[in-house]
């Protein structure tokens, strides 16, 4: 079934099974994120997925650059763009969790800038429902070595919170125009991220609010106990830093 949105421009397909039977997956709907389509006559691009959902944007609603490149062009980012982008970023996460989808590699490049500069969280080629199979065998690194949560690093099993670590790290990079952890080779950033800690934000951007800094450091702490809860208790927090 196809629902088209009035005045959206994005079209969501939805109850897709058997998409793809690849390899013993079985009723998991697989994508190829990225690739050119037709959808009810439209030209789009697909963008994700949430659980049993596929999310298409019409391909002229999406600017030619992701946060990847404004951190490239602009970082340190001005305060309110780290915070609107941060806020906007955990309400989307909200959104995926409570669907029990679990992303797995946030990171700048998979996020696009709209036509009005809102951002959309994209390629969900690495996400599983929470407790459901995933798309590659047990003990196999998934996600983006910069990128990657200790648990992820250590083939651990990971929840909402190791997407809300990477969340932290492009809070960090945004707000410092810096990495926390500058590795040379994809080993050492797993290493520095199992068991390296992370620098004070203030240390590189003195002009930081301590209170971000404090967010930024609690997101990236290598206990998953001791980051926020959830994409919704993170999202409190960028609100709360907003309205001071």
């Amino acid at each position: 079934t196809a629902l088209l949105i009035p005045g959206s421009a994005i079209v969501i397909y939805l109850g897709i099974y058997r998409l793809l039977d690849f390899g013993g997956i079985g009723n998991r709907p697989l994508l190829l994120l990225g690739v050119l389509t037709m959808v009810m006559g439209f030209q789009t691009v697909c963008i994700g997925m949430l659980g049993e959902v596929i999310i298409f944007v019409h391909a002229r609603t999406l600017r030619e650059y992701t946060v990847a490149d404004v951190i490239r062009r602009d970082a340190p980012l001005p305060l309110e763009t780290t915070l609107s982008i941060g806020r906007k970023l955990a309400s989307a996460l909200e959104a995926a969790h409570s669907r029990k989808t679990l992303h797995r590699d946030i990171k700048p490049q998979n996020v696009l800038i709209d036509q009005t500069g809102e951002p959309l969280i994209t390629d969900f080629g690495l996400a599983r429902l929470k407790g459901g199979p995933g798309i590659t065998q047990d003990g196999m690194f998934l996600g983006t070595p910069n990128y990657a949560s200790p648990e992820q690093c250590e083939l651990r099993p990971v929840d909402e919170r190791s997407d809300i670590y990477a969340l932290g790290l492009l809070l960090f990079e945004m707000a410092t125009g810096h990495r926390p952890f500058e590795a040379d080779s994809a080993s050492e950033a797993l290493e520095m991220h199992r068991s390296a800690p992370p620098p004070d934000p203030r240390k590189i951007e003195p002009a930081i609010p301590p209170g971000l800094s404090r967010l930024i450091l609690r997101c990236l702490a290598k206990d998953p106990a001791d980051r926020p809860p959830s994409a919704a208790a993170l999202r409190e927090a960028v609100e709360a830093l907003e309205s001071r």
